[in-house]
């Protein structure tokens, strides 16, 4: 080809590019619409195709109406639409997705709102917002407060009762002095004994770590006296235990006194009956070995 073919077909290939373009201008809208089209077919194609990374994630708890698990339920919510964006293309599509997980008094509620069109079936943010209005009525700081002094471990583990004075503490605003004190003070009696004899920790968090070794470790001990005492029947013989190597005798002859008052239906021990305990090493209170009075279970659930 010669170089004036080359300048022709280059001078009409400008000349079409031209008239498209025109054209173009001349007609927005149906570009618009075009654009608008292919926009939408992509979009269909992700939902057929959704992103591989997205996990696959359990459906929340359904939620019934009651009060404290009103926020719980809606966070359950977010993260799925936070993780599953692809799942949930709408406002609308959200709305529905909570609305099915919804039983009793917040279904019938629902059920209304989506039933006579309302707006904030549009949003899934209005619709947490009225749901949190109708269903969540937390507790006042006074009566979280009231809640936190009248917590006390009873006869669960340290463990529970760290977690449920933990859910409590989040709700106020008390300075970490003051948790530390209301913590302590709804310690079982048999936790603060052993403490007793050792120097306190000096942060919330290291005193709730140590409460609950000190529990676990008391428990796992009573497990291992019980193992003992049913292997020394079997073999018809009286189970020979160490004394505890964290308390000395003397240390724990000081926590009993005698005139300390015992349980009711029990009788108060002979001089010559705490000398023959003592030199065996056996607790004041049951009788048995292996464990002093300042650690004894039964003490500490008969004055519980």
């Amino acid at each position: 080809m010669t170089e004036q073919s080359d300048h022709q077909m280059d001078k009409a290939i400008s000349k079409q590019e031209i008239t498209s373009l025109t054209k173009v201008i001349q007609h927005p809208e149906r570009n618009d619409r075009i654009l608008g089209a292919i926009s939408e077919r992509l979009q269909r194609l992700h939902l057929l195709n959704p992103i591989a990374s997205e996990p696959r994630l359990p459906p929340p708890e359904r939620f019934s109406g009651r009060a404290e698990e009103c926020r719980p339920f809606l966070l359950q919510c977010s993260l799925v639409f936070e993780l599953q964006p692809s799942s949930f293309p709408t406002e609308r599509a959200k709305v529905a997705y909570i609305l099915c997980l919804l039983t009793g008094r917040a279904r019938q509620w629902a059920t209304a709102e989506w039933d006579r069109a309302s707006n904030i079936c549009s949003s899934a943010k209005l619709f947490a917002e009225e749901l949190c209005k109708v269903f969540d009525h937390p507790a006042t700081a006074r009566e979280v407060a009231r809640k936190l002094l009248q917590l006390t471990q009873g006869g669960s583990s340290v463990a529970d009762y760290s977690i449920q004075f933990k859910i409590l503490a989040a709700k106020t605003q008390w300075n970490p002095e003051a948790l530390y004190e209301a913590y302590y003070h709804g310690l079982a009696d048999y936790i603060k004994d052993i403490l007793a004899t050792r120097e306190l920790p000096k942060s919330l968090d290291d005193l709730v770590s140590l409460t609950i070794k000190i529990d676990q470790r008391l428990w796992q001990r009573c497990r291992e006296r019980k193992a003992a005492s049913r292997a020394a029947h079997l073999c018809g013989k009286t189970p020979c235990l160490p004394v505890q190597p964290t308390l000395a005798p003397s240390q724990l002859s000081m926590d009993v006194r005698d005139d300390e008052p015992m349980h009711l239906e029990r009788e108060k021990l002979t001089a010559e009956e705490k000398k023959w305990r003592r030199q065996n090493n056996l607790c004041l209170y049951c009788g048995q070995g292996g464990h002093f009075v300042a650690t004894c279970m039964l003490k500490c659930k008969a004055h519980q």
